[in-house]
Formats: structure tokens, sequence, C-alpha cells
């Protein structure tokens, strides 16, 4: 490829990204809002390092492609998506959204020998002083239930309309809904494979 920057994103996984309890105090999603995060100073500094901001392409693998995707059904970032590589993974896939958050949260909690008699605040409390290594052994085969028998972590989840949760909302409609429903006059170019 000629004339192309490439950035590269890291943005946290499973439980440290995506654990979900369907309420305020943990809402889930934080994962793509790294993403999100990225994109933003993306399309503010790119131009410094030879970028065009108006040219954004997000790419990714596995559930970096079903993120890819997301990101350009999502009201808060798909205007700044001009284009997707999606490989081997899309919004559609069986592990792109977590559409049993709730499951996957008692799975985790658990699973864990510190936090499993709390909720709410107190949880999420409890969760932060734990090493992302305490986090992460707990959930070892366990969470992100739908459609995967328990072989992943938590994922992506649909978000409530107008939740008023502190973090601006990503999915508000399942993937298939957005696909299907939407009317945009700019279409996204997508090579997938």
């Amino acid at each position: 490829m000629k004339n192309t920057v490439v950035v590269t994103v890291q943005y946290r996984l499973g439980s440290l990204g995506f654990l979900s309890s369907k309420q305020k105090d943990l809402p889930g999603n934080v994962g793509l809002l790294d993403i999100a995060s990225a994109l933003h100073w993306t399309r503010h500094y790119i131009q410094n390092f030879g970028g065009d901001p108006n040219k954004i392409t997000t790419a990714g693998q596995g559930s970096g492609a079903s993120a890819a995707m997301l990101l350009s059904l999502s009201k808060l970032t798909s205007s700044w998506v001009q284009g997707i590589v999606a490989m081997s993974g899309s919004a559609l896939s069986s592990f792109a959204v977590d559409y049993r958050p709730e499951e996957s949260y008692k799975n985790v909690t658990r699973k864990s020998t510190v936090c499993s008699d709390m909720t709410g605040v107190e949880l999420v409390k409890c969760l932060q002083e734990l090493s992302p290594e305490e986090i992460s052994s707990n959930i070892q085969n366990g969470g992100f239930v739908s459609g995967l028998a328990e072989l992943l972590t938590p994922g992506p989840v649909v978000e409530g309309e107008d939740d008023e949760w502190f973090l601006p909302n990503l999915l508000e409609n399942s993937a298939m809904d957005l696909i299907t429903s939407t009317n945009k006059t700019d279409k996204i170019p997508m090579l997938t494979g």
C-alpha cells in the first residue's frame, strides 16, 4: 500500500473491557470506548503524521473485525469511519455481541472468591481492587455464554437507548437491526473475508 499511515490500537479485552451487569454501575463496552477514543485521537492528530482524518479505515481480525464493524454502526463513531476491513469476523458473528450479559456477569462473579456476594457499586469497587490477573484467572473458560458454551469471556453488549449512564451509548440495537434498518445515504465500503 502506498501513502498509508497505520495506527494500531490496544483496548481492554474480556472482563476488563466488556463485563456488564446491564446496570448503570457496570455498563460494559469500555473496550469499544477505548477504540472509540483512539479513533477520536486519530481524527484530530493523524494529519501530523501525514494521514488524512477524512479517510479512516478500521480493520481487524476475528473479534477485532467485529469491533471495526460495530464502531461503523454506532451513532457515536459511525461518522469517523470511511472504510472497513473485516477478516474472519463481522458484527453478525456469534461472538460479536454478548446478548446474555447478565449470564456472563453472574458466571464471572460466581467464580470470584472475593467479590461473589456483592452487587452494584460495592461489586465494582471490589473488582477495582483486584489485579487484572486476579480478574482474568476467575474467568478462564467462563463468561460470554451466548452461543459459545462458555468458551470465551464477556463481549460487547447492546445498551439501552438513553439509559443515562456516564459513558455514551455505543450499541443501542442489535447489529442485524442496525444493518437492516439503516437509511444512511453514505454507505461505508467494506472488504471482508
